[in-house]
Order: structure tokens, then sequence, then C-alpha cells
């Protein structure tokens, strides 16, 4: 399996980050407390350069994340749906640095 770098966020920050290495094993990041903005963006730019850049539509990385629906009726069960927002480069660095991340998600 060959997963591209994906970022976890759960309880509006960053929980974990994964890749597949040049030998093909799923790799952890360990030092999740180092790994901050900067770094995120600063990855996925290297990677686009080895991978001819951003696509033609310009999307650098991609948001999924399960959304919760208000609740109606004090006793109907709250439901989610599946959500996707697509970054460039300057939505990404905002989306990272600056946006609450209010539901869990990957990037």
């Amino acid at each position: 399996i060959n997963i591209p770098y994906t970022v976890v966020f759960q309880y509006r920050r960053i929980y974990a980050a994964y890749y597949t290495d040049a030998d093909g094993y799923v790799q952890k990041i360990d030092k999740i407390a180092d790994l901050g903005p900067e770094q995120v963006i600063e990855v996925l730019r290297k990677l686009g350069k080895k991978h001819g850049g951003a696509s033609q539509m310009g999307c650098r990385a991609y948001y999924v994340y399960s959304k919760k629906q208000d609740e109606t009726f004090p006793m109907t069960e709250a439901t989610s749906s599946l959500s996707v927002e697509y970054f460039d480069d300057s939505s990404l660095t905002h989306f990272l640095t600056y946006r609450g991340k209010e539901n869990n998600g990957m990037l």
C-alpha cells in the first residue's frame, strides 16, 4: 500500500502523520510535538516538486473530515456527513496556520 504524506487532526491539533518510505514501508512520524504548520507545508512542497508540482488545477492538498450536523430535535441522534476541501498553496498555509480545526480529519 502506498500512503501519501497524511496528517491526522484530532482534538483541534495534529495528532499523527504517516507516509510510505522509499522501501515501501508505512512509517509514522514519532515527534508530533515538533510537527507544526511550517514543517507540513515544507514536506508537501518538496513532494510536489518531486512529483512535478501541484496539479494543473493547483491542488496542493485536500482535507477530508466528518462534520456533525446540528440536532434539530433533542430526541433525535446527531448525524454526520463527509466533507472534502481542496487547497492550493495559499489556502493550505492559511488552513494550517490560522484556521481552527473544529472537526477531526485527514490532510
